[in-house]
């Protein structure tokens, strides 16, 4: 907007863009700007205007190559946004499984509780019934060993 406006300046002395820039004041810097650009030197001005230039195109290839890098940084953005929402499923399925396996080995855990409760109260029972049978035994030992006596006299006397 500036440029094309700065290459269409005629010059002009100071005093005239003096009493220019009194009229237009603070109401148009842009205006304002003409008015004092126009009292320099032609041969500056086209620097001026040149480097101007250089500035606009440079900026102009800078805005080009940012758009490309903002596009750039938004797909990877995308790429890490579906990389992560990938993670969070297999952790939920892996979650999940952990899960089911805990509710297995306490279910599991359970069962063999009870099945030891079980075969400790068949072991209490077996060892009651070997004490009982020791000591049904020892009575018969005892009661062999009285009429053992007797018999061997008996049998002695049949003989």
């Amino acid at each position: 907007m500036i440029i094309p406006k700065l290459k269409s300046l005629a010059p002009q002395t100071a005093a005239a863009a003096l009493v220019q820039l009194s009229k237009i004041g603070k109401s148009n810097p842009i205006a304002a700007f003409m008015e004092v650009a126009s009292t320099i030197d032609g041969d500056k001005l086209a620097v001026v205007i040149e480097k101007m230039q250089g500035l606009l195109d440079s900026m102009q290839a800078s805005l080009v190559e940012d758009t490309a890098n903002e596009q750039a940084s938004a797909a990877a953005f995308l790429g890490l946004v579906n990389d992560l929402e990938a993670t969070a499923d297999m952790l939920s399925a892996a979650h999940a499984t952990a899960v089911s396996n805990l509710e297995q080995a306490e279910s599991k855990l359970a069962s063999q509780e009870r099945f030891l409760e079980e075969q400790q109260a068949e072991e209490a029972a077996a060892r009651a019934g070997l004490a009982a049978k020791k000591e049904q035994c020892a009575l018969w030992e005892a009661n062999y060993q009285s009429t053992k006596a007797s018999r061997t006299a008996e049998r002695n006397v049949v003989e």
